[in-house]
């Protein structure tokens, strides 16, 4: 990467905190989540170490930290995203080189890395160099939890060009061979949990019936994207992700 290059990232993350954040986070609801991603996508033993690259403002650090996970640390390279992370409570943020803190890292000393919406600020050797690097400090059946933009979904160019510094959008094959060439054994794909169930928190049941009316809406429209892979190809389409993001977890 060119200094210019370079420069114009550093002044774009100067203020990252004020014009850039996750579509998770848009309406503030990010907790449930992360809070969920916890509970289905980490170890059951709550000590095992947790090292979160990326942390931005320590929603999954605190929810790393409700579920019981006592050993857990987060670094992000935004100062100001770091303070919102010490200030709501989230403990073990620290601001830092995310790239220079995974190198900092022993070997097969960290159970769990995360690095949430962060692949996708790399160029190629970037991301196979912070792959390898993740793979030599996971444990021997240590797992890596990537949340990138989704280049199958129909709006995953608004993620991709929502961001000045997003280089790439990735799919659930060319991000196998990237895991692959890094090393990893396996992974796994999942969509982003549906957004519509942030709201009518305090109605239970109208929300659960809203959240079933979704998943069948949702379920036909990905119905009619499989129709139009087979149409277009004459091919049988595998199991894809069609959401704007898509949520990968990695083993080593």
């Amino acid at each position: 990467m060119s200094p210019g290059v370079h420069a114009a990232r550093q002044r774009l993350y100067a203020d990252y905190d004020k014009h850039a954040r996750s579509p998770i986070d848009l309406d503030g609801g990010s907790f449930p989540y992360f809070n969920s991603l916890v509970r289905t996508h980490f170890p059951l033993d709550r000590a095992v170490h947790i090292l979160d690259l990326g942390c931005g403002n320590g929603t999954l650090l605190r929810a790393a930290a409700c579920n019981g996970y006592t050993s857990v640390r987060g670094v992000d390279g935004s100062p100001a995203m770091v303070r919102e992370a010490i200030a709501s409570g989230a403990i073990g943020a620290e601001q830092g080189d995310i790239n220079e803190a995974l190198r900092r890292c022993a070997s097969a000393s960290v159970d769990v890395i995360v690095a949430f919406d962060v692949l996708e600020h790399l160029d190629l050797d970037q991301q196979l160099e912070m792959l390898d690097d993740a793979h030599r400090v996971l444990k021997g059946g240590g797992r890596l939890i990537l949340h990138v933009p989704n280049g199958d979904s129909p709006f995953g160019a608004s993620v991709r060009f929502g961001d000045a510094t997003h280089t790439t959008a990735f799919t659930t094959t060319s991000l196998a061979q990237l895991l692959f060439a890094a090393g990893f054994r396996s992974h796994e794909s999942f969509e982003d949990q549906p957004a519509f169930g942030r709201f009518l928190r305090e109605h239970a049941r109208l929300r659960a019936l809203a959240m079933g009316v979704m998943r069948g809406a949702w379920t036909l429209l990905c119905g009619g994207l499989y129709a139009w892979t087979f149409i277009e190809t004459a091919t049988v389409p595998t199991r894809k992700v069609y959401t704007r993001n898509l949520l990968t977890v990695a083993f080593k």
